[in-house]
């Protein structure tokens, strides 16, 4: 295998492109709490059994300097790309969690997400944390790696990829489809919400000497956190179609490419 490494060289640093480039934006594989070494490390070894399997369209060689820029350059925004539409859909989590926050009175009390290292609403980092851990329940993450070695039947090594206004298309897709996921993942809170509300409206009237303010948000926040219970049991089948989307998505984004 070291043989085949030494004589494949230029074609193994296009696969450590193209691996590399899911590493960077890819759910889990882009958490930046795991070490740069062992990130790095990993990637090599993706990209070395990737190699016996891997073909090129075209001889490239390192020697070749401009040549070899552009190509790894593009193998690396194939590898953006296929790991964009996991991360895209992946923030349906934050956004549905803002909508959340909003509703139950918890939008303030933003948490740090470990994955990202940044500020994240809590019911959406609640959210995040839980859909990650039923994603690597299914081995979703070795979707990534499946989708990765099969791209290279689709954009093999040296093959020019296409961007026309199909690929503007399908953003839009995923776009819309990220709403509507959002959507359904808060409306059981906003709806159970919006009928606190009005019922304390109706108390508001009828029963002045009650303060609205002082009772209304702790009422908001136990509805919604009885209303994520209850309907906890309806995300498992949620969850199905949310990560078959991800899996489509992800293949159509790279027949698109092509």
């Amino acid at each position: 295998m070291i043989e085949l490494l030494l004589q494949r060289v230029d074609l193994f640093l296009l696969i450590f492109m193209r691996v590399t480039g899911i590493f960077l934006i890819a759910p889990i594989y882009s958490n930046e709490n795991a070490p740069i070494p062992t990130r790095i490390g990993l990637v090599a070894m993706i990209s070395f059994l990737l190699l016996p399997i891997v073909n090129s369209a075209a001889i490239i060689s390192a020697e070749q300097w401009s040549t070899f820029t552009y190509y790894a350059a593009q193998e690396l925004l194939i590898g953006l790309s296929i790991g964009f539409v996991g991360a895209i859909y992946f923030s349906v989590t934050t956004l549905a969690g803002t909508l959340l926050d909003r509703q139950t009175g918890l939008a303030l009390a933003n948490a740090i997400d470990p994955l990202t290292d940044t500020e994240v609403p809590m019911l959406g980092n609640f959210y995040n944390i839980l859909f990650l851990f039923l994603f690597l329940g299914i081995n979703g993450h070795h979707i990534f790696i499946k989708a990765l070695a099969d791209s290279y039947e689709i954009l093999p090594i040296g093959y020019t990829i296409s961007i026309t206004d199909d690929l503007l298309r399908l953003m839009i897709v995923y776009f819309r489809d990220i709403m509507i996921l959002a959507f359904i993942l808060s409306t059981p809170v906003v709806v159970t919400s919006f009928l606190a509300n009005v019922v304390l409206g109706i108390f508001a009237k009828t029963m002045p000497q009650i303060n609205v303010f002082v009772v209304g948000m702790p009422l908001r926040i136990v509805v919604g956190m009885l209303t994520i219970w209850i309907t906890m049991q309806a995300l498992l089948p949620f969850s199905e179609g949310f990560f078959d989307r991800v899996f489509l998505g992800i293949y159509q984004m790279i027949r698109m490419l092509s």
